[in-house]
């Protein structure tokens, strides 16, 4: 199957066409219209949205529909031949590789279609599936927060063939437990498996939400060794600088960052907050220029200095950080173990003081 152009599941397709899918239910993120103001920008890609919320916006590319999480098992159940479990809208990430059949009545004209998340904010996504040639691939990008896959009626129906570590289809569609089927563990090892046309390479912001200031996570989805599971992601190291920013620039996301003493710009395909919280006021950015911040989003004048970097996504040593990615349980560990360690410190110098007499 690998590569193969297969028989389109609408004959209307159109070659340049790509619709991303949104399933969301209840109250939308705080910063939803920063998302909305980043689909908008890339108006050559419509966007699908299935909520129970109200939401209007004025863009061609941009659709809501008004549909219930009852209503997408139903749909679900259909595609699948038997009775899906979907009793909770966080279950959705395994539902989302079997969009293509949820959602084929509104796909027909699309050559790709793809599934997204809205903690998010797009950059310049034309931009970077042209410059990787995205048509070469049936899956385009490794991420359950935002994947493309071949509109074909072979390549909706990859995930029913085996290879996922999940276990069977049937058995991720009849459970209510989350399968991660979306990413490494699920479709992804499927493709890889039977040799399918995939592009894996990371191209976007991923931000790791254990730490307070603005990281890339530093987890890539590849090489994969299936017989050890330990060995599922490798850690690519020095991505991060101590000095660095993330703004959405006129439709673009980017970081800037100090090296050298010297300030040096990445581009990124989006940036992806993973459901971090944020203030109630933090989406009072309207400009085009962004500054997306933990400690909120702010706008500025498109210039980014040593002072603004530091200022926005303040760097407090490697220290604090070590503790940062300490789990909890090792926290009050080390504190626990400080407490007893400063106590025989004590009781030293009281007996040595003591014997001194």
């Amino acid at each position: 199957m690998g590569g193969e152009r297969h028989v389109p599941l609408c004959e209307n397709i159109n070659k340049d066409k790509i619709c991303i899918i949104l399933c969301w239910f209840g109250k939308f993120p705080p910063y939803f219209d920063l998302f909305i103001k980043s689909c908008i920008y890339n108006k050559t890609i419509d966007f699908l949205c299935f909520t129970d919320q109200l939401f209007t916006v004025d863009a061609p590319n941009i659709k809501f529909v008004q549909m219930t999480l009852t209503e997408i098992r139903d749909r679900a159940s259909r595609a699948l031949g038997f009775q899906a479990n979907l009793e909770s809208a966080y279950k959705l990430c395994d539902y989302k590789p079997i969009y293509g059949l949820l959602f084929e009545d509104y796909l027909g004209e699309y050559e790709y279609w793809g599934h997204c998340d809205c903690d998010m904010i797009f950059g310049d996504l034309r931009k970077f599936l042209e410059k990787y040639d995205y048509t070469q691939y049936d899956k385009f990008l490794p991420a359950g927060h935002l994947s493309l896959y071949r509109n074909t009626k072979n390549n909706s129906e990859v995930f029913k063939l085996n290879g996922g570590l999940t276990g069977d289809y049937k058995k991720v569609y009849q459970t209510d437990s989350i399968c991660y089927f979306d990413e490494a563990v699920g479709v992804n090892e499927i493709y890889r498996t039977h040799n399918i046309s995939f592009f894996q390479t990371p191209l976007y912001a991923d931000i790791d939400v254990r730490y307070e200031r603005y990281k890339l996570q530093e987890i890539w989805y590849f090489p994969f060794n299936r017989r050890r599971l330990y060995n599922l992601y490798f850690y690519e190291r020095g991505i991060n600088r101590k000095q660095q920013l993330f703004v959405y620039e006129k439709g673009g996301i980017f970081r800037y960052y100090i090296k050298h003493g010297e300030i040096y710009r990445d581009e990124y395909m989006y940036i992806h907050l993973q459901k971090r919280k944020f203030f109630s006021e933090d989406c009072r950015a309207v400009s085009d220029n962004i500054i997306i911040s933990n400690q909120g989003f702010f706008d500025y004048d498109g210039v980014v200095d040593f002072e603004t970097i530091k200022r926005y996504n303040k760097y407090s040593g490697a220290i604090k950080e070590i503790k940062e990615l300490m789990p909890p349980y090792l926290q009050q560990w080390k504190f626990a173990l400080g407490r007893r360690v400063n106590k025989l410190t004590r009781a030293i110098k009281r007996q040595k003081k003591t014997s001194e007499y």
